[in-house]
């Protein structure tokens, strides 16, 4: 910013103005009239003002503001009658992001990391905050083509999935190489529920449709088998266990490791994992790495701490609904008018198929709908399951619309 200008700013030692525009709307009154409202801000050529202090000012450039089409390529997918339809749809740049995957009755399956992505004229730049505006170094100019991005079409292995995880292991078999593209496509660690998809399918010499049904709903915790085999060891070298250890430990190991309505000891397993996390940032001793993506994470990193954050578990548990061994389903509940039922799943970061999270109900329940008069629906998760089977002559399909319209 200019200090004597208020109303310029330099980039490339030029001055720029900054103009002021006024946006008057009508807005519904609590008495049902209409009252104008009135608001005034800034823009700039590189975007919108969203703060100022005494010597800069801060700008945002957003694909998101910048292209209003998204919805009209969502409507042109769904009236495509081919693969390279889908790819044309697709090549024209409408939809700002999404993982997509693909499969047809001829066989064909596809998985592109689609995105509305910004060419950066600084590939390694970091723009995780803010960067300089007074240069036209770090700005952005078009967007990348479609064959710029990642993708994989009918692999050798034989299938492709997503679980909202980086694209480089789109298949463990056809693994993409991330070097291939720019630095600045989406990098990070492989979720444990994306493991779960992975293992599932990487491993199933065949898959039936009642196979994917059970798989689906499954809602086994691959966090509790990755911690608690050496929490249980790490409690047994205990020499003189308390009484609320023991009684842990003991529903832990009697626990069938999924978030199901009648479950013992996910309640338990849920408050131990997050009091651990909160002492122990880090919960794994061999944290997740990129060149063993399914073998880690692994180990308990703090046994003490961990022994401890279980102790406190039991106490919280036990004052908040009587018992450790409390069922999930009774706690965790799907209430939606005069519908109260048992719920079961659990948040994707436990590593599980069946994702659903829940808000909390002024009762102390766990609630996945109405969660109280004049609240809005709480919980999210499966909001649309769909199976197609590729069966011929006719296709054979089933869904699931979750949360209803």
């Amino acid at each position: 910013a200019v200090p004597a200008r208020p109303d310029a700013v330099v980039r490339d030692g030029r001055m720029r103005p900054i103009e002021r525009r006024r946006v008057t709307v009508e807005v519904k009154q609590e008495d049902g009239s209409l009252a104008a409202e009135h608001r005034e801000y800034e823009t700039t050529n590189l975007g919108p003002v969203i703060h100022r202090t005494n010597d800069r000012v801060f700008v945002v450039r957003s694909v998101n503001v910048e292209w209003l089409r998204q919805y009209e390529g969502f409507f042109e997918l769904m009236h495509v009658d081919s693969l390279d339809e889908f790819r044309s749809v697709l090549g024209r740049r409408l939809m700002v992001t999404s993982n997509y995957t693909y499969a047809d009755v001829d066989g064909n399956i596809l998985y592109i990391w689609n995105a509305r992505l910004p060419r950066r004229s600084d590939a390694m730049a970091d723009y995780g905050l803010d960067v300089p505006g007074d240069t036209d170094r770090f700005l952005w100019k078009g967007v990348h083509r479609l064959r710029d991005l990642p993708s994989l079409l009918n692999p050798r292995g034989g299938y492709v999935q997503n679980a909202n995880n980086p694209p480089w292991w789109t298949s463990l078999r056809d693994t993409i190489d991330p070097a291939r593209y720019p630095a600045y496509i989406e990098q990070g660690a492989l979720s444990l529920r994306a493991q779960v998809v992975l293992e599932a399918l990487d491993t199933a010499p065949r898959l039936s449709p009642d196979d994917v049904r059970r798989l689906k709903f499954s809602s086994r915790m691959r966090a509790a088998d990755l911690l608690l085999p050496e929490l249980l060891d790490a409690a047994a070298s205990v020499a003189s266990p308390s009484e609320r250890l023991r009684s842990g430990i003991e529903t832990l190991a009697n626990w069938d490791r999924q978030a199901a309505a009648r479950s013992r000891g996910a309640v338990l397993f849920d408050r131990f994992l997050d009091l651990y996390e909160d002492a122990q940032p880090e919960p794994f001793s061999t944290p997740w790495r990129a060149d063993a993506p399914m073998a880690t994470p692994r180990g308990l990193a703090n046994p003490p701490i961990a022994l401890a954050a279980l102790e406190q578990a039991v106490d919280e548990v036990r004052q908040r609904h009587g018992d450790e061994r409390v069922e999930w389903g009774e706690i965790h509940r799907f209430r939606f008018g005069d519908v109260d039922l048992p719920g079961d799943g659990a948040a994707g970061r436990y590593g599980v198929f069946r994702v659903v999270t829940f808000g909390t109900a002024g009762d102390g329940s766990r609630i996945a709908g109405h969660i109280g008069a004049e609240q809005p629906l709480a919980g999210f998760g499966d909001a649309w399951v769909l199976l197609v089977h590729f069966t011929r002559p006719t296709v054979t399909a089933w869904s699931v619309l979750a949360y209803g319209q």
